[in-house]
């Protein structure tokens, strides 16, 4: 593709012409934008590019098979109309218009493009489906997603940014509880899984909504590593799993405590698989700022990766686990929690499945293994019959029950 080094390239559709094709693609491993390429002349033209945040999904008309939006999230959701005046375009600009506060998505349509049905969700609306009739020009709701929750009752989410120590921009999420102001918060940090591909959005989220309905705020942040924000710094959290990425956590709690957001002595930190591990890091790592921390099948023993769990029983598992955490035994068991139960402070709730094959029981036996050796108080629920994840309503309710009320144990709500 001539002397640019383009690379993640996906096809994504045809122009209208049929000459030329559209595709997503990273120059130099920074966020990926929209190109044209000409088939002919094989000349590549920029058509739309976020400067710090890829697409997160391109929209193509499924009767025309034309291209005519990007969707993108730096902070809050937002469209990139490729093709203005497109008939997609134009009703979807109207229907923005209509439910204002809602980011709108037209899910499906028919063959004409008169009738379309819509998805609208925010951070307060677990998502409604909508029927559009573009010929009487009438909307009528389908169905909700957990239509028996208040909107006026749930908690508002904004977006937030940030500079780390070493001076890299993060982006993140605050959900302040409703009926409370930014101020002096107790604060639980919700570091999302991964942590390589994945990242925290803008949007509805359950387990956030639970515990700011208990006075809680939470902050999730997009650290270096996550994904959707090119190549680069996905890449720059490789081999920094125990370190500049907890730093990115930990910097966005003082960014919060500095701007009088959060109280410093009333902070918890939770998360799943990853995010349990840099519950349990980040507590480790600045054992005076949180007060507790709770890991959910998570990993907490680095070497025992490359022996225990679906990744490493593969090949391609192995390499991929040397790329990301390097072979350095040293090093992985200094970035391992297991090794450095000595330096925590945070009181710790830990809880694992029998059949997690992602975070092998085996993770969870080293922790436990290391908090008694260490005479380190500790709680432990263990669900035999759940993987990586728990399924079973009877299951959800009594793991947020017991959240809950280990949460409200340690902070002063």
């Amino acid at each position: 593709l001539g002397e640019v080094n383009y690379g993640d390239i996906r096809l994504r559709a045809f122009d209208k012409s049929g000459d030329s094709i559209y595709m997503t693609a990273s120059v130099g491993g920074e966020a990926e934008g929209l190109y044209k390429l000409n088939l002919n002349t094989k000349e590549i033209e920029l058509v739309h590019q976020e400067q710090y945040v890829s697409p997160k999904r391109v929209w193509v008309d499924e009767a025309s098979k034309e291209l005519f939006a990007i969707e993108s999230e730096l902070g809050y959701p937002n469209y990139a109309f490729i093709d203005k005046d497109s008939h997609k375009s134009v009703r979807l600009k109207s229907l923005i218009e209509a439910l204002q506060g809602d980011q709108v998505q037209l899910v499906s349509s028919t063959s004409n493009g008169d009738i379309n049905v819509i998805y609208a969700s925010s951070d307060t609306n677990p998502g409604k489906y909508y029927l559009y009739d573009g010929v009487q020009n009438k909307l009528r709701i389908l169905f909700s997603a957990r239509g028996w929750l208040n909107e006026n009752e749930l908690s508002k989410t904004k977006p937030i940014q940030y500079k780390t120590r070493d001076g890299l921009t993060i982006y993140g999420y605050l959900t302040v509880p409703n009926g409370l102001e930014d101020k002096n918060l107790p604060l639980v940090v919700m570091p999302h899984g991964g942590p390589h591909g994945p990242r925290d959005y803008w949007g509805y989220d359950s387990e956030v909504q639970l515990l700011a309905s208990r006075g809680m705020a939470v902050l999730r942040v997009n650290f270096r590593g996550s994904g959707g924000f090119g190549r680069n710094f996905e890449e720059a959290g490789y081999q920094k799993w125990g370190s500049d990425i907890q730093f990115d956590i930990i910097d966005g709690v003082k960014f919060l405590i500095s701007n009088g957001t959060v109280n410093k002595n009333n902070i918890c930190i939770m998360g799943s698989s990853f995010g349990a591990y840099s519950a349990l890091q980040s507590a480790i790592l600045e054992p005076d700022m949180f007060k507790c921390a709770i890991g959910t099948v998570g990993i907490y023993d680095l070497p025992l990766m490359f022996e225990e769990g679906d990744i490493s029983g593969r090949s391609t598992g192995q390499n991929y686990l040397e790329n990301v955490l390097g072979t350095d035994e040293t090093l992985l068991k200094a970035f391992s929690p297991s090794y450095n139960i000595d330096k925590l402070k945070a009181a710790v709730f830990i809880v694992h499945a029998g059949e997690d094959a992602r975070a092998p029981i085996e993770q969870a036996e080293s922790l436990i293994a290391a908090l008694k050796k260490a005479n380190h108080p500790y709680k432990y629920v263990l669900l035999e019959d759940e993987g990586h994840g728990f399924y079973k309503e009877e299951h959800r309710t009594a793991y947020y029950k017991q959240v809950i009320n280990f949460l409200d144990k340690h902070l002063e709500l």
